[in-house]
């Protein structure tokens, strides 16, 4: 899909990174050319195989409806949707981050005040969704962007508006989250925002051991219904700080 054109005005260039629904392109507005204003952008564009599923529009709509929604600097900023006539792809168009995936930096080379600026950065994200109603459901340190003092989150493919019901698609159809942050109870409970308070206390324990969390011991937390004192401690007050005025 690279060096095609959207409607005319979006120029994709070359991809930098696939996810389990879409893919993601560096991109440039045509339209900055007129202005002599040369800024890169993402542009994301569903795969293949979801671009055979009915209500794929719908849900790529849901996802800059509610981007647009939000205005943060911990929130990756969105620009533009459409749906090109011709490819009939439907697309969003976002800022593009510069930085590195939390994912990527080690927790070992953290400073005692990088994880604190980090915590705090998620703490004050989590309570601005929480006042907008909205649920990321895969908070994870694969969709968060770390430059310098900032913490951006990104990738809301799967988040839900609880105050908006008007855009309608099968989620069953969507569900493709970070297993290792993602709640236990994430397919069988109704979307809450307990969802995204379980993935900070899990991205916040690991923080505090100094390691990344395997897969055994993520499913011996699973197992013990937070009978870890240690963790359940961490989800209470982070439920604590996130809910309240």
């Amino acid at each position: 899909m690279e060096n095609i054109v959207l409607n005319n005005r979006y120029i994709i260039e070359k991809k930098i990174s696939q996810g389990g629904f879409c893919d993601i392109f560096l991109g440039r507005d045509i339209y900055d050319n007129y202005f002599n204003n040369f800024s890169k952008v993402v542009i994301k564009v569903p795969t293949k195989e979801l671009l055979q599923k009915e209500d794929i529009d719908a849900f790529m709509y849901a996802e800059y409806s509610i981007l647009k929604k939000l205005s943060s600097k911990n929130i990756v900023k969105v620009f533009d949707f459409g749906i090109d006539p011709q490819k009939v792809i439907p697309y969003i168009v976002m800022e593009y981050l510069d930085g590195k995936l939390l994912n990527d930096i080690s927790i070992s080379d953290l400073s005692l005040k990088d994880k604190y600026i980090i915590f705090k950065e998620l703490i004050k994200t989590l309570k601005y969704l929480y006042k907008n109603n909205i649920v990321h459901c895969d908070i994870s340190p694969y969709n968060i962007y770390i430059f310098e003092d900032d913490l951006i989150l990104f990738d809301f493919g799967i988040s839900k508006d609880l105050s908006n019901n008007t855009i309608s698609f099968n989620r069953e159809n969507y569900i493709a989250m970070n297993k290792k942050y993602s709640s236990p109870n994430i397919i069988k409970d109704k979307v809450n925002f307990d969802f995204d308070i379980y993935s900070v206390s899990i991205i916040i324990y690991e923080f505090i051991i100094g390691s990344s969390l395997n897969k055994d011991e993520i499913e011996n937390l699973q197992k013990k219904e937070f009978k870890s004192y240690f963790f359940k401690t961490i989800k209470f007050i982070l439920s604590i700080l996130i809910k309240r005025n």
